[in-house]
């Protein structure tokens, strides 16, 4: 609750923060920052004057309004972003009310939209983000020449989750990664699955022979901000909290010790 209480009063730094990231790797996998700025440009590619009117059935303030205010209105609740806010225009109009397009009430949507956010980030314990809880390496007859990679999770917050596997030629070179898979759903139980890793990966970090000995494995779970809405209740927990790393000694197509 302490966490959530601190990011109220930063969320409109980590907005900010969050449309400036890069994509890096296959973590996360949209450009927010190129999407918001084209669809903020399809809003103003709206001509300024085109109007909407004579709604009487529409809720009341509805009767009537700009078609490039609603576009933007729209796209600030949706953004959290009360900046597009200034240059929603209300329409007036001698026999219909267009006051819930405006910037007032744009505000009033963009802040109802942060408070149920918040909401949002609160109901989630983050002890319930799947984390692993083993693997293992084996090379059974029937996969062929593939490697059969096992491992278990732990949790109960369900989710589309990346499993990446990095192993090490030597204690002294870079990590290379063999296996990334960036769309595993995983549901509100652990989880104990498996995925085959073409043996031809191995070899090619290894310089062609896959090795008799032990070799130093990373396997990293994570959480990452796949849909819109993770930009702002996800975002509010570091991505320590949403990620798991198991490190482990194993011989490729030997036991796990």
């Amino acid at each position: 609750m302490k966490l959530i209480i601190y990011k109220i009063f930063l969320l409109p730094w980590i907005i900010t923060f969050v449309l400036s990231l890069p994509v890096t790797g296959n973590a996360q996998t949209t450009d927010w920052q190129d999407l918001f700025e084209k669809e903020v440009t399809e809003c103003h590619s709206i001509p300024e004057s085109d109007y909407v009117t004579g709604l009487i059935f529409n809720p009341a303030g509805h009767s009537t309004y700009y078609k490039r205010s609603r576009c933007l209105q729209e796209l600030a609740a949706r953004w959290r972003d009360y900046s597009l806010c200034n240059d929603v225009r209300e329409r007036h109009s001698l026999f219909f009310n267009g006051e819930g397009f405006s910037q007032a009430a744009c505000r009033e949507k963009v802040a109802a939209q942060l408070e149920k956010d918040l909401e949002a980030a609160a109901a989630i314990n983050p002890d319930t983000f799947h984390k692993l809880a083993s693997a293992s390496f084996d090379r059974p007859h029937y996969v062929g020449d593939n490697i059969l990679f096992r491992w278990q999770t732990r949790g109960s917050h369900p989710g589309t989750y990346q499993v990446r596997v990095d192993i090490w030629p030597n204690d002294t070179s870079s990590p290379v990664t063999i296996a990334d898979y960036n769309n595993q759903p995983l549901g509100s139980e652990g989880h104990t699955l498996q995925r085959t890793i073409p043996k031809q990966r191995f070899r090619e970090a290894f310089d062609g022979q896959i090795p008799d000995n032990e070799v130093r494995i990373r396997i990293t779970l994570e959480l990452p901000l796949r849909r819109h809405k993770d930009l702002f209740v996800l975002e509010q927990f570091p991505p320590e909290m949403r990620r798991s790393i198991l490190n482990m000694r194993a011989r490729i197509g030997g036991s796990t010790p």
